[in-house]
């Protein structure tokens, strides 16, 4: 924003000044993002006009307010050899509400990283609590063996006493540590915040992103392990901690945290609230656009306007642009969908159903893996069934089977076997399955209610094509009987 016309001294003897029903009162303390300062009456720059108001967009690196010069650059304040005056909002400099803190970050995410990782050497670590081998780097968390090691120093493990009892340092006359000293740090490639995994990336950071500062300002405005949302990536990041302060912070002292999600998994519901900065907004009423946006545009918050009555700002072609409560809804990202795990691999030995028809193993049919040469098309699969047809198979083409259905097809395999080999024997002497023949030598298996018993042999009198024939009876005459077949009457010969 250029220089501010509209702004009136009102309360002169302690230099409160009011800017579009704002009031702003003079401060000594640093300039913060959306304060407005004053220009030297004598400061002479040619792009700025002496004694004028500009606010301020946003603070680099090096704690200098940069602000929109009379020719709409951006403008460092650096350059300025007069102090500017800083003039802040009441609430900006002395809040009453706890609820005036920033709210940009998550509620999930802590304000610093938690406890089980630790920044070293610009990276992040996981500890670990076991104990450490040679060459394995730890941190120092206690002192109970007396060592001179500092707590929260490093030391890479040098020697070992009692297989790994206790060990030592690159600095030996600092003493032995045992186990309860130190924690094992290893490179962490993701993190855990607030129940939700985070890959950690080193690159530059765009609107909206988490990040994870891994190095300290100096002077107290950010600490390595402080959490973060980036609210400008133009040139060196703005970024709103989630402890409550706001300033910039260059692209070597972060990283930045990406959830562990797809984005096609990602799907947002319309919330009618007030938003806050880093959150994502949809236009449904573009009331005030002035052609700049239309309903159904996005937009990442920037900044929120100090009245609370939901008013914002976003970022439109690199500026500012306001945008009014009653234009837009928040989009709340929707419950997340678990991304399916994929599929085991399919081991030699396994079983799997053949699910394609083009294959010399029916579509259907249980295969048993023999070979998985890890090519296109790497599984061997025999069928199971009896039939021994075997092929190759692509992944996409068999699925692996539970144990329980590769018993039912290897028992239903037997029963087939058994009819095939019955089938064999009853056509070997000319017959169909089960057919009794006149003359036929059989053994009684159920008498029927008549006198023959259980066990008796005799002969077949008159078939009647069931398994239950006229049989001859002991005392004389027949009776029907269930029998089976003990040699057919093709076998049986007589000596006269």
């Amino acid at each position: 924003m250029t220089k501010l016309n509209g702004v009136n001294v009102i309360i002169p003897a302690i230099a409160t000044i009011s800017y579009n029903g704002v009031n702003y009162v003079q401060s000594e303390e640093a300039a913060v993002k959306g304060d407005i300062i004053r220009i030297a009456d004598d400061e002479g720059a040619s792009d700025l006009t002496d004694g004028a108001y500009y606010e301020v967009n946003r603070v680099d690196s090096a704690g200098d307010p940069q602000i929109t010069d009379d020719d709409g650059d951006n403008y460092d304040t650096a350059r300025l050899d007069e102090d500017f005056v800083v003039f802040k909002r009441p609430e900006t400099e002395s809040p009453t509400e706890p609820s005036a803190a920033p709210t940009s970050i998550p509620t999930s995410l802590t304000t610093t990283l938690p406890s089980d990782y630790v920044i070293h050497a610009g990276s992040v670590y996981t500890k670990e609590s076991r104990k450490a081998n040679v060459g394995e780097t730890v941190i120092i968390i206690a002192n109970m063996t007396h060592h001179a090691f500092e707590v929260g120093s490093t030391t890479v493990i040098q020697e070992l006493f009692r297989g790994n009892e206790r060990v030592r340092g690159e600095d030996r006359a600092n003493g032995w540590l045992s186990d309860k000293c130190y924690a094992v740090i290893t490179p962490a490639e993701s993190i855990t915040l607030g129940g939700t995994v985070y890959n950690v990336e080193k690159r530059k950071a765009a609107v909206g992103d988490v990040i994870l500062a891994i190095g300290s300002s100096g002077d107290g405005r950010y600490v390595a392990g402080d959490i973060g949302r980036t609210t400008d990536s133009h040139g060196i990041p703005d970024v709103t901690w989630n402890n409550g302060k706001e300033n910039a912070i260059s692209e070597s002292r972060y990283v930045v945290l990406v959830p562990v999600v797809s984005a096609q998994q990602v799907s947002y519901v319309e919330v009618k609230r007030k938003a806050n900065v880093g959150e994502r907004i949809r236009i449904v009423n573009p009331t005030m656009s002035m052609n700049m946006y239309d309903k159904g545009s996005e937009f990442t918050v920037k900044r929120v306007d100090s009245d609370r009555t939901g008013d914002l700002r976003v970022d439109i072609g690199g500026n500012e642009r306001l945008i009014v409560y009653l234009e837009y809804v928040v989009l709340e990202p929707a419950k997340i969908a678990a991304e399916p795990a994929e599929p085991e691999r399919l081991k030699v030995g396994e079983y799997a159903r053949v699910l394609t028809a083009e294959k010399d193993v029916v579509k259907g049919a249980i295969v048993r893996i023999e070979e998985d040469d890890r090519d296109s098309v790497p599984f061997k699969g025999r069928d199971i069934s009896g039939t021994n047809e075997w092929d190759w198979f692509r992944p996409t083409q068999i699925e692996r089977v539970s144990p329980a259905e590769v018993e039912a097809v290897r028992k239903q395999a037997e029963k087939s076997a058994l009819k095939v080999a019955e089938l064999a024997k009853w056509s070997a002497i000319g017959r169909k399955v089960g057919e009794i023949k006149a003359g036929d030598m059989v053994r009684v298996l159920n008498p029927l209610g008549s006198s023959l018993e259980i066990g008796e042999i005799t002969t077949v009198v008159t078939p009647d094509g069931t398994d239950s024939p006229d049989v001859r009876h002991k005392g004389g005459g027949t009776r029907y009987a269930e029998v089976e077949l003990i040699a057919p009457v093709e076998s049986l010969f007589s000596a006269k």
